[in-house]
């Protein structure tokens, strides 16, 4: 971060960035799955699914969780005269999540069944202070701000998959709740507020404005969602699926 004056007494400045990469893993011990697969058959059920259907499950031995984000942040503040104050900001957030499962003694998850969060938002904001005549002062503030929020699945787009395992779960496919998950959001809002002090009282008279501009697409279960009873009903030896 930097920042100082472009003219002293008169003009500053304010700028900050930011990185952040961050990763958690979540590591898996198969000897604690309680699911009637041993860990052969896990790893062959997943060839056996991107052989016949060219999708790819991903591991499930550590899923690690994933944070990326770029932050700009920008001030300026201009002393205008002895009456009048402006300040200009700027703020930029880019964000990606990579949410996944952990597998654990009861499931079994693979890495493309998580999702994906990205969010883009800038916002930027004016604000003028100024003094009247009169023991009155004025405040006016407009900001605007532009979020997309656009969730997604990991790997390829594919049809969520339960399958019953004995005491356990396998778990793959696109994430329920992730196939179409989009939100676009623009915001402006207006402030004005004149004051006006006599003795103990305050007289204030303004306007307060906001305008809203949104698109939200949520479809669940995007691409289908199915249980099966066993891997080989899965595989197709008992043919007894239930779609969601």
């Amino acid at each position: 971060r930097v920042g100082g004056p472009l003219i002293e007494n008169k003009l500053f400045y304010f700028f900050l960035a930011e990185l952040q990469r961050d990763e958690r893993p979540q590591p898996f011990n198969f000897a604690d799955y309680k699911g009637t697969t041993n860990q052969a058959g896990i790893d062959a059920l997943s060839q056996y699914v991107s052989k016949t259907y060219g999708y790819e499950t991903g591991g499930y031995i550590d899923n690690p969780e994933k944070v990326n984000a770029d932050r700009i942040n920008a001030k300026v503040d201009w002393n205008v005269n002895d009456n009048n104050r402006l300040s200009v900001s700027y703020r930029y957030n880019k964000g990606l999540r990579y949410n996944t499962s952990a597998s654990n003694s009861t499931t079994i998850n693979y890495y493309n069944n998580g999702y994906i969060f990205p969010n883009t938002t800038q916002s930027v904001s004016a604000e003028l202070k100024s003094t009247l005549k009169g023991n009155t002062n004025n405040r006016l503030l407009v900001t605007y701000t532009d979020e997309l929020d656009d969730r997604g699945a990991l790997g390829q787009l594919f049809p969520r998959v339960s399958i019953f395992d004995g005491s356990g779960t396998i778990v793959f496919g696109t994430e329920n709740f992730s196939a179409a998950n989009l939100l676009k959001a623009k915001n402006l809002t207006i402030f004005d507020a004149v004051k006006y002090y006599k003795g103990k009282q305050v007289i204030t008279i303004g306007t307060d404005n906001e305008f809203n501009d949104v698109l939200n697409t949520f479809v669940r279960d995007n691409f289908g969602t199915y249980t099966y009873n066993s891997v080989a009903d899965f595989i197709g030896k008992d043919r007894k699926s239930t779609r969601l």
